[in-house]
């Protein structure tokens, strides 16, 4: 498009200039013909341009109206999201599905309720303050509608200097993707809601569903992100093997141990952070330094970490709680190494008839997800109780 506008732009200059050229001279009486052929030309030439840059325009319109409407659908509706909401809450208090149907946002083989990206969100946002992975910063979260596996790049990308002149070349960095993939392990459970909340207008029926399932999927999240075994199920961080450097960490120098784990690379160094157990949390609190100076300092702040010798610390629960000789107390990672995929949209079925007997309809949800971590060998280490 812009060497179109350059030349249109290089055209209209020539016509001016012969177009002066034309005036000074009828102006004294010369013959000008030649120069008024080749304005002629030239003229023909401009409108030739123009009206390729007014189809070009014309294109780029058509096409980014098209894309907005295809990047736009992430959950598989033409409605707004106002209007998905409250079709989702007549759907969950009077098991109605006209509305949700009407706006195809409604999977009838199934007979599952697609749930609208707001609430996917408020979902996420709740999983994010209570789990400890979703919580790191700069972690990166993939959201598509794509349920198989989807590759992952196992190594960074390697800038160098190019030279100047023809003889500079660009480094093309060799990145893997034959060796991580993010799956779409599906996770679910079944939320119970009593008729008499759902009979009641002023009930906030979607916040409770949202934080009843985010809480649920937190709980499960936190064990498999950490600690989860990769065998048919979310690989955790614990749980890499291949490639990751392991630092012991021995009761009496526990303070060396961390040390020597956040400079075990250069990634490591600058961006790492701790998560650990109970147990090492408790070691890693006592310690001071020469000047009786705690190395652990709290958070003074709603919603930061902790931080030992001045890098941030998450304990969990999905770490060991005691410690014992050979574990895995914890790891020290580079949050930017790890991705999680999120599937879209996902899913709540109302079950109208099983818990009818006790006043209660359930809605049993269905959450798509997985979580790697790339380039572990300069990304990740394992703190290992000596």
């Amino acid at each position: 498009m812009s060497t179109l506008l350059s030349k249109r732009a290089e055209i209209f200059n020539a016509m001016k200039a012969l177009n002066d050229t034309i005036v000074t001279r009828s102006l004294k009486g010369e013959n000008c013909n030649e120069e008024k052929g080749k304005y002629t030309e030239l003229e023909a030439q401009y409108d030739s341009v123009n009206a390729e840059i007014g189809r070009q325009d014309k294109f780029r319109s058509i096409e980014g109206v098209i894309n907005k409407a295809i990047d736009s659908r992430e959950v598989a509706t033409g409605a707004d999201e106002a209007k998905i909401r409250a079709a989702f809450v007549d759907y969950c208090r009077s098991g109605d599905a006209t509305n949700l149907r009407s706006m195809n946002t409604f999977t009838t083989g199934e007979g599952a309720a697609l749930v609208g990206t707001t609430m996917y969100r408020e979902i996420v946002d709740l999983l994010r303050g209570d789990t400890t992975v979703r919580k790191l910063p700069g972690i990166e979260v993939i959201r598509t509608t794509n349920t198989n596996k989807i590759p992952v790049a196992t190594s960074d990308v390697t800038f160098g200097l190019v030279a100047q002149g023809p003889s500079g070349s660009y480094n093309a960095s060799e990145i893997g993707f034959e060796q991580l993939s993010l799956e779409a392990y599906k996770f679910g459970g079944v939320v119970k809601v009593s008729d008499e909340l759902l009979q009641d207008a002023s009930y906030d029926v979607v916040g409770y569903l949202n934080r009843s399932i985010a809480g649920a999927q937190a709980v499960a999240e936190e064990t498999l992100f950490i600690s989860g075994s990769g065998s048919s199920t979310v690989k955790g961080l614990m749980k890499y093997t291949t490639g990751a450097t392991d630092t012991t960490v021995q009761s009496g120098s526990v303070a060396d141990g961390l040390i020597d784990a956040s400079f075990a690379s250069a990634n490591l160094r600058s961006n790492g952070v701790y998560i650990m157990g109970p147990g090492l949390a408790k070691a890693a609190r006592k310690i001071k330094s020469t000047d009786g100076s705690y190395l652990w300092t709290p958070s003074l702040v709603d919603g930061k970490p902790e931080m030992f010798n001045g890098r941030p610390v998450y304990v969990s629960d999905a770490a060991p709680i005691t410690l014992s000789a050979g574990t895995i107390a914890g790891v020290y990672v580079d949050p930017r190494a790890i991705t999680i995929g999120d599937r879209l949209p996902f899913q709540v079925l109302r079950l109208n008839e099983l818990y009818a007997a006790d006043g209660f309809v359930g809605f049993r949800y269905t959450f798509r997800t997985d979580m790697v971590i790339k380039n572990v060998a300069k990304t990740l280490n394992r703190l290992i109780w000596g």
